[in-house]
């Protein structure tokens, strides 16, 4: 175990590092510590959590003078703030066309191709993409939001061997 960052609460009420529990649901459907299904919903922001391991991590700094939790915590928060760049959507290079990998709605990373950008929604302003799963029917195409945790660079998650993937019957 060790320090939180980025903090995200599970329905169940637990929470987990962003990086650790992203890389857990992509294999799992459980929580890792009381194995209640947590896939299907979503994980919150915990904000309180990432302040209170701050302050006890420089408290206990400044008590004992040994400050190598704290040099651990913000080589954690610099390896978080690498994991999270690294898996950023550019803004920017988004446009019909572009391929992306997409978390699809069973929890399975997969190629796709953005069809359609709509700059601005009703509901809170940030654009959606309409998406096209490579080598599926139009039908299962959907809208997902930019900002949205189940969009990542092309490749980035397709290309890996240790992750679940659809194996595709030839018609």
């Amino acid at each position: 175990m060790d320090f939180i960052i980025n903090s995200r609460t599970a329905v169940c009420g637990h929470s987990f590092c962003a990086e650790c529990i992203n890389e857990s649901l992509i294999r799992k459907k459980d929580c890792p510590h009381c194995r209640k299904d947590i896939r299907s919903w979503m994980l919150q922001k915990n904000p309180f959590i990432d302040r209170a391991v701050e302050l006890m991590v420089k408290a206990k700094t400044r008590a004992s003078e040994d400050d190598s939790d704290e040099k651990r915590w913000e080589s954690r928060h610099d390896n978080a703030r690498i994991w999270a760049k690294k898996h950023a959507v550019e803004l920017d290079n988004i446009k019909a066309g572009t391929k992306i990998d997409v978390l699809d709605t069973e929890y399975i990373w997969c190629s796709a191709m953005i069809e359609l950008k709509i700059s601005l929604n009703e509901v809170d302003g940030k654009p959606l993409l309409l998406v096209h799963y490579d080598g599926w029917s139009r039908k299962f195409d959907e809208f997902v939001a930019l900002n949205s945790h189940r969009l990542a660079p092309h490749g980035l998650y397709t290309s890996r061997e240790d992750i679940p993937r659809y194996r595709m019957c030839p018609r």
